[in-house]
């Protein structure tokens, strides 16, 4: 099937025009088409695979790129006069004041400046279009036109038809190179037609530099790949340049047109690569104190050299590159490894925690996450990062407690060449610099000495690196997640976290609560361990009621390691004698002055699930009896009494319970009618035969 070609111009004998050159260029081997721009303003883009459109015909329909389908090719319509039409404008008296005559005035400034472009510049155009609002001077008496005889204003005597102007050089190539038309390339046809133009575009680096100008393939992958392009002859003087080229360098190479590249940017040495057959690998060099790689790649046409092309890198993105390669092949990739699925949890503590986390992945901002060692603030990060916006760029880890000052701070910030003895020769990227764009996770972040506090401050507030030893600031993008397990607040007050760091880092807080305050999980995440390991036991009664009463100082880490022991018992049920050796002495030891209280973790009586309620709260007897006395005491009618209120009583006691013990003793209490429960400000009421228990007890 045939290719469909638009083709597009302002006026719709122009379309025409240049439909039947394209027809007469192809050999109709495609279905040509033409459009004026009031047919496609009033109709749509036509459905084509290739689209050719003249430079006024763009500018009339701005949103034309956005109309058409993103597989299609587009190819700008340059043109040009042809050698004939030019060989007319020299019988005009040099010095004579001649109107150019166009459909309108960007059109006839464009024709103008082409012919000063092909060295017609012994007379001086005045643009003249349908729309002029001037008078033309009754001196000039003579007109040029493109074929636009039909807007010479009257009272012209003489006009010189030039023709309508003819696609160029360049668009020709990139006509039959996107059509894929290799073969008429080199066609006899083909040769006239380029040859009956008048053009200055002889040079091959005036064709490169055109072709990159005109969406060639070069100048896609130069914008897709974000590197700098010098283009050379073969003789090194440079014909093309991008905008990161001259950044890398740090030099303007606006006038190096023409100039040999080592005169005007660094000395590339091109007699080597020549000796070499034009191959090369990667090079460092330095350039006023700029280190970067380069590589050359040879431009060839018909298996001959035509020029070269410099790819250009700044030498920290090419390490973050190798960087990032090498990550990969070892197959342990600054990934995060887990979303917020992977965080198990059914009680309304962590369902709560996960929501909020969910929201503030969304943001940009700073997040300080605080909670017990073990509760899983590393996951949380990972979950956050996963769900974020940068979800597909780098997530770094690192714990500020575990490496001394000086190692954290060259592994965070990097290092120049020769800070220090020992450095690598060509100095270090530091991870802050290589987790730009994405996240970094500082874990135990209290552990970090004032030094690195005050420039970890600087990463947060201008988002800046230096590395140890040098005199570069560096920009970094990156999103800083901290977690501590101690209260930072605490350590400011003390003076050992600065307070400016840690209203920095705590624009978003998130507190995970410990295991013993949400109790609902545990069974939960028994059988999520479980599962991990293929483990098939289960708890006994008794087992499930101690681990629902048990503190786990431990937090989920604690929690895991004892499904690992119970996994290599190879038991069925787990019985109370089976309990890991020390399960009962892990108990923190009470604050200074508390009373002295039996603790939560010791082993309680072992008591059927199916007991009275007596003997039921007889194996929890110092958690009901503190109860009862709290309940007994006088005071105030207004205060009301729930188990929010019996929980903070005993933890400011220095009784070591949870909130779902005193939910199941205040349960067992009512079923024995020791207590009255109601609802509103009655609260929770110690009856009489609550005051005898009491006494008992």
């Amino acid at each position: 099937m045939n290719k469909q070609i638009a083709v597009i111009a302002c006026d719709a004998t122009a379309a025409l025009y240049h439909a039947g050159a394209i027809r007469d260029l192809i050999r109709n081997r495609a279905e040509v088409r033409p459009y004026s721009t009031g047919k496609v303003e009033q109709e749509g883009v036509p459905t084509a695979d290739l689209y050719c459109i003249t430079t006024d015909a763009l500018k009339q329909l701005p949103a034309f790129r956005s109309q058409i389908s993103p597989s299609a090719d587009v190819v700008i319509l340059f043109v040009t006069f042809t050698k004939a039409a030019v060989q007319k404008l020299y019988e005009i008296p040099a010095g004579s004041n001649v109107l150019f005559v166009n459909l309108n005035r960007e059109m006839a400034l464009e024709g103008i400046t082409g012919l000063a472009q092909i060295g017609v510049d012994h007379i001086s155009f005045t643009p003249y279009y349908p729309e002029a609002d001037f008078e033309v001077d009754s001196s000039i008496t003579i007109a040029v036109t493109p074929d636009e005889e039909r807007y010479v204003p009257p009272g012209i005597k003489t006009v010189l038809n030039m023709g309508q102007r003819r696609m160029d050089y360049n668009t020709v190539t990139d006509l039959l190179m996107k059509l894929k038309f290799y073969d008429l390339m080199s066609a006899p046809h083909i040769s006239s037609y380029l040859s009956s133009l008048a053009s200055n575009y002889h040079g091959v680096s005036d064709l490169l530099y055109r072709s990159l100008n005109i969406e060639s393939s070069l100048d896609q992958v130069l914008n897709a790949l974000d590197i700098g392009i010098i283009g050379i002859d073969n003789s090194a003087d440079i014909f093309l340049y991008n905008q990161k080229a001259e950044d890398i360098l740090g030099v303007s190479l606006a006038n190096s047109y023409g100039h040999s590249v080592s005169s005007v940017a660094f000395d590339f040495p091109l007699n080597d690569y020549m000796a070499q057959g034009g191959e090369s690998a990667g090079r460092l060099t330095h350039f006023h104190d700029r280190t970067f790689s380069f590589k050359i790649v040879s431009v060839t046409r018909q298996q001959e050299k035509i020029g070269h092309l410099i790819i250009l890198r700044p030498f920290e993105e090419d390490e973050a590159r190798q960087n990032k390669i090498r990550i990969q092949l070892l197959d342990r990739g600054h990934t995060a490894k887990y979303v917020f699925d992977d965080i198990i949890g059914v009680s309304p503590e962590i369902q709560r925690v996960k929501g909020i986390a969910q929201k503030m992945a969304k943001t940009n901002a700073s997040i300080l996450i605080t909670g017990e060692s073990g509760t899983g603030k590393e996951l949380f990060a990972h979950a956050i990062h996963n769900a974020s916006l940068r979800r597909d760029n780098p997530f770094i880890a690192i714990n500020c407690a575990a490496l001394p000052e000086n190692l954290l701070e060259s592994e965070l910030f990097g290092y120049a060449p020769g800070a220090f003895t020992g450095a690598n020769k060509n100095g270090k990227m530091g991870l802050f610099e290589f987790a730009h764009t994405g996240t970094f996770f500082l874990d135990e972040v209290e552990g970090m000495s004032p030094s690195l506090q005050i420039k970890l401050l600087r990463v947060l507030q201008e988002h800046e690196v230096m590395r140890v030893g040098g005199n570069r600031v560096t920009y970094v993008d990156v999103r800083i997640i901290a977690a501590s397990n101690e209260s930072l607040e605490r350590l400011v007050a003390n003076g050992s976290f600065r307070s400016d760091l840690y209203y920095r880092l705590n624009t978003l807080p998130i507190n995970i609560p410990p295991l013993r305050e949400r109790p609902d999980d545990i069974l939960p995440l028994i059988e999520h361990f479980k599962a991990g390991i293929h483990a098939q036991f289960t708890l006994s009664g008794p087992v499930r009621e101690i681990f629902l009463a048990h503190p786990w100082h431990g937090n989920i880490r604690e929690l895991r390691n004892c499904v690992d022991y119970f996994s290599y018992l190879d038991k069925p049920v787990i019985d109370v004698s089976d309990l890991p050796p020390g399960f009962y002495g892990s108990a923190a030891p009470l604050p200074a002055g508390a009373p002295v209280v039996r603790q939560a973790v010791d082993r309680p009586p072992e008591v059927p699930a199916e007991a009275p309620v007596e003997e039921l709260l007889q194996a929890r007897r110092e958690v009901c009896r503190f109860i009862l006395r709290t309940l007994g005491q006088p005071r105030d009618a207004r205060t009301v009494i729930g188990r929010e209120y019996l929980f903070q009583r005993a933890r400011e006691s220095g009784i070591l319970t949870t909130g779902y013990e005193i939910r199941l003793v205040l349960s067992q209490l009512k079923e024995g009618q020791y207590v009255r429960v109601t609802r509103g400000r009655g609260g929770i009421r110690i009856t009489e035969k609550g005051k005898e228990l009491l006494d008992t007890l």
